[in-house]
């Protein structure tokens, strides 16, 4: 399971892991009270970026603030963009822990101590951080997955303007009105292909998700021509061989050393990539 997720109320934790790492699950409904709850995520390795899928959206004003354990002490994250704006959309947010006080791996509850919020779970070797907001949330706010989407659809129309038009995503599926499945899953195999070429180990080591958004618009225009049947055998190929292509671009940035944080020496020239 790529991440942990529990939201706390009243430090009475529910686990929200199956639910939210798996792109077509049952959403998970809660309520946010200001000062009293939390979201929690534990990851194997640090990370800058997470996607939040909202089905009930809040519409109360709220700041979000987002803090990550570092071993002894909740840290506040520096440079925080919020693009779901208080949860009002779905969207990313990125941030930056804080350089001086780090991020720690740590076990929950595993040597008579624990970390503040998690001390009725017992989870190893996780980094965790926690989102609040600075004011209550609209009840309910549901949460249907969190994960990587590297582009959307007007990424994707940009380089096929015919998979916009309303019939070709009716012919698609019936009632189809975008292709963010499809983009999610061309961003797994991403992530995916990464990993078998030992690139990565984790998904959490992609520190700019915007390297991969062009790679990520070829594997989901393959995806839809390989669901159009033989017409299209030649489109799908050739979007095929350009995801190849526009992968095996170098200078992908990959956390290499668990911080979080794009280093120098972390902008690299990668070889000898695999794809599928």
């Amino acid at each position: 399971m790529n991440k942990r997720v529990f939201f706390a109320v009243n430090d009475n934790l529910q686990d929200l892991s199956v639910n939210l790492n798996k792109y077509d699950s049952i959403e998970s409904e809660f309520t946010y009270i200001s000062n009293q709850d939390y979201l929690y995520i534990g990851s194997r390795l640090p990370f800058n970026s997470i996607y939040f899928k909202l089905e009930q959206l809040n519409e109360n004003p709220a700041n979000m603030y987002v803090e990550v354990w570092d071993g002894e002490n909740w840290e506040f994250v520096d440079e925080l963009i919020d693009e779901t704006n208080g949860f009002k959309k779905s969207g990313y947010i990125t941030f930056t822990p804080n350089r001086d006080a780090g991020w720690s791996m740590e076990s929950t509850n595993s040597t008579g101590g624990s970390i503040p919020g998690l001390q009725n779970v017992i989870i190893y070797d996780k980094y965790w951080m926690r989102v609040t907001f600075d004011a209550d949330l609209t009840d309910p706010v549901s949460l249907s997955w969190i994960g990587h989407i590297f582009a959307d659809d007007a990424d994707l129309e940009s380089e096929y303007p015919d998979l916009g038009k309303t019939s070709v995503k009716a012919s698609y599926k019936t009632g189809k009105t975008n292709w963010e499945e499809q983009i999610v899953r061309a961003s797994e195999i991403v992530i995916e292909d990464l990993m078998i070429n030992r690139n990565i180990i984790d998904s959490s080591q992609i520190l700019d998700r915007y390297d991969y958004k062009s790679a990520t618009i070829q594997k989901t225009a393959e995806i839809i021509f390989n669901a159009f049947g033989d017409d299209f055998v030649d489109q799908k190929q050739r979007a095929r061989e350009e995801y190849q292509r526009r992968l095996s671009i170098p200078t992908k940035k990959i956390d290499l050393n668990a911080n979080a944080v794009e280093d120098v020496f972390e902008s690299r020239n990668t070889q000898g990539w695999l794809s599928r």
